[in-house]
């Protein structure tokens, strides 16, 4: 009798376990069902939304076998949640099975989200992981049409343009970056976005839509760029690292000036990077000025004591000064 109970407490736990696996799994085969899509209440997306956030925070911490559980278990209850499809796929891309995770994106986009640039996005940077340059540039296009003031996607462009050694094309998407890293306006436009998204399933969706569509007026906002997005700009490494992209790109188009210009403003964010010093004082040594190209590799070399390429440089350098 005990035993009997054990194999009966042994199927309940695998059926607790993969439960909401299997109907993941069906959604991916069948889609929704209409039934299924006609009887989702607001109560079961309240529901659901718990369970994405949870999985939404195990996946911010790394935990991802219990992030993925968690949106299963929501899209279980609600199918219709973009958001847990497209981290579903971050999952499936993370555990090496890409073709099923732009399955799982392509099921977010065909529920067309309101913040779908996103999603455009995750599939392009999956393409490009795996070398299909064409079809990443393809998403990453949907994804700066569907929002263009994402610095993001241009620097996603940019980065397969340097892949492919388009160097005309990296320098003008990472201008672009740039040119739209975050203000007060693009980071309260995305975050209106986002919570008009969470509404979907209230019966007032369409009000709120009507809402969100009237234009907002940004102009009291404005007035704190400078003093809030600005400091939090000088300090970001992706901004840095978009400048460090675009001086190697004018290099590379024989731009030199603009080149150590974008290369100084890498260093004005991440004054301590010794790599872009080393490049910074080879420009300085194509443009004649070895005394300020000196100056770069010593402070590289003091950086990174190892750095080999800059203490050979500084050597060839220190021979150019004394003729």
């Amino acid at each position: 009798m005990n035993r009997e109970k054990s194999k009966i407490s042994n199927y309940l736990g695998w059926i607790v376990l993969f439960g909401p696996m299997f109907i993941v799994v069906f959604l991916f085969t069948v889609g929704v069902p209409d039934f299924l899509a006609e009887h989702s209440s607001s109560a079961a997306y309240s529901e659901a939304d718990v369970h994405t956030a949870l999985g939404r925070s195990a996946m911010k911490n790394g935990r991802l076998v219990e992030a993925y559980q968690q949106f299963m278990t929501a899209l279980s209850m609600y199918p219709e949640i973009p958001e847990a499809w497209m981290n579903i796929g971050l999952i499936l891309n993370e555990q090496g099975k890409p073709d099923q995770a732009i399955q799982a994106m392509d099921k977010a986009l065909a529920m067309n989200p309101i913040n779908k640039e996103l999603i455009y996005s995750n599939v392009g940077l999956i393409y490009a992981e795996q070398k299909e340059y064409k079809k990443a540039m393809n998403m990453f296009s949907e994804s700066a049409a569907a929002f263009p003031y994402s610095a993001a996607v241009y620097r996603n462009i940019g980065n397969v343009c340097m892949a492919v050694e388009d160097w005309e094309g990296s320098a003008v998407s990472f201008s672009q970056a740039i040119s739209n890293k975050p203000t007060l306006w693009s980071l309260y436009e995305v975050m209106r976005r986002e919570a008009v998204e969470r509404m979907k399933a209230d019966e007032k969706f369409d009000e709120f839509i009507e809402l969100y569509r009237n234009e907002a007026n940004y102009e009291d906002l404005s007035e704190y760029d400078e003093t809030i997005i600005e400091e939090l700009n000088s300090r970001d490494p992706k901004i840095a690292a978009d400048f460090r992209n675009l001086g190697r790109s004018y290099s590379k188009l024989e731009r030199i000036e603009q080149a150590a210009k974008c290369y100084e403003d890498a260093l004005k964010i991440i004054p301590g990077d010794a790599v872009t010093r080393n490049r910074l004082g080879i420009l300085f040594g194509r443009m004649g000025d070895y005394t300020a190209a000196y100056k770069q590799f010593k402070t590289a070399i003091e950086i990174d004591p190892g750095y080999d390429d800059a203490r050979n440089n500084l050597e060839h350098c220190e021979k150019m000064i004394s003729r």
